[in-house]
């Protein structure tokens, strides 16, 4: 597995604060240290559509989650809008759907997502096995190329670096 194919582009304007610029570089430092995504799964959200859901953990727990974000060019959110059916449950819902050709998953292993300077690989490693996978901050506005959660909404964009398979 390499890197996720970047699609769908949507623009909004947002404006940048040196208040709002210091927080989100606080944020994401946080972010980067104690968040691990556990879980990447779809949701049947009628007429033959899904919606992935990707599941996050705070393993430190000080810090709320955030809004949303956009991973690979897709956009999350966990604020009950759109595919989210429940706000601030730690699962993020894509606002982008495809098609349901049996795409929910069958048997898949974990699949875990962390940053590099993640603070609790040690407890990743003994809870689950699967895929281990890195993820990259981009920010916002995005050094990882077109990020719509971050032109539509002002949220961080990350990316899929590289993965590897946890058995032991």
């Amino acid at each position: 597995m390499r890197y996720l194919k970047n699609t769908i582009l949507l623009v909004v304007i947002f404006v940048m604060v040196s208040n709002f610029a210091y927080s989100q570089v606080a944020e994401g430092k946080y972010i980067d240290e104690n968040v691990a995504i556990v879980d990447v799964s779809t949701i049947d959200v009628g007429k033959n559509m899904v919606a992935s859901v990707i599941t996050l953990k705070d393993f430190n727990g000080s810090q709320s989650l955030p809004e949303g974000f956009s991973l690979n060019g897709y956009t999350f959110m966990d604020n009950g809008n759109f595919n989210d059916r429940i706000a601030n449950d730690g699962r993020y819902t894509s606002l982008e759907t495809a098609v349901n050709s049996n795409l929910k998953n069958k048997g898949k292993p974990n699949t875990i997502f962390t940053t590099s300077s993640f603070r609790y690989q040690n407890e990743l490693n003994y809870q689950y096995r699967g895929i281990g996978c890195t993820f990259e901050r981009c920010g916002c506005p995005s050094s990882c190329g077109s990020c719509p959660a971050c032109d539509m909404f002002g949220w961080d964009c990350w990316r899929v670096k590289e993965c590897e398979l946890i058995l032991f």
